[in-house]
């Protein structure tokens, strides 16, 4: 009896589909390998601004949520590097989940992430810039807003606990 069922190949798979399967493995695992947790980050808005007040330094506070491609991407290839560091030698450095801290993110307008907010002491926001930015393009929006707090007095806040916003 015969069958009128196509016959189908039965050779391995070729050397091209195996190629492509493995780096599409390698970067699933890439993507989703934990990022290194960054050294001198402040995790506690609380304690950080205690510590930005006791120092007389400003706050920049990185907002990042989990599963985060843009905010994995700045914590492996921007932040860790030494111009950054360099950069926010001045500052108190926070790191904050925005789903974790939605009233905080609330306050300084996140919309989406990673968001980076330069804060001074009192809560009251200098600058705010969101997305994936080179180290040279973050190294720049760092400087920009130490030349904004230099050449700028601090304003009364419009209400209490209120950061007046003014992004570069």
């Amino acid at each position: 009896m015969t069958s009128n069922m196509p016959q189908t190949s039965t050779s391995a798979l070729k050397p091209g589909h195996i190629l492509v399967g493995v780096i599409l493995l390698v970067g699933f695992f890439w993507l989703t390998k934990p990022t290194q947790p960054l050294l001198g980050w402040e995790h506690d808005f609380q304690s950080a601004q205690q510590q930005a007040n006791d120092l007389q330094r400003p706050m920049l506070l990185a907002f990042y949520m989990e599963g985060c491609g843009p905010c994995q991407a700045m914590d492996r290839r921007v932040l860790p590097q030494d111009e950054v560091t360099q950069a926010l030698k001045d500052f108190i450095p926070v790191r904050l989940d925005a789903m974790q801290e939605r009233e905080l993110a609330n306050r300084y307008g996140v919309y989406g992430t990673p968001t980076f907010a330069v804060v001074q002491p009192d809560g009251q926001l200098v600058a705010k810039c969101s997305g994936y930015y080179s180290t040279e393009e973050f190294v720049a929006f760092i400087e920009g807003a130490k030349a904004r707090m230099a050449t700028t007095p601090p304003k009364a806040p419009l209400r209490p606990g209120d950061p007046l916003t003014t992004v570069p």
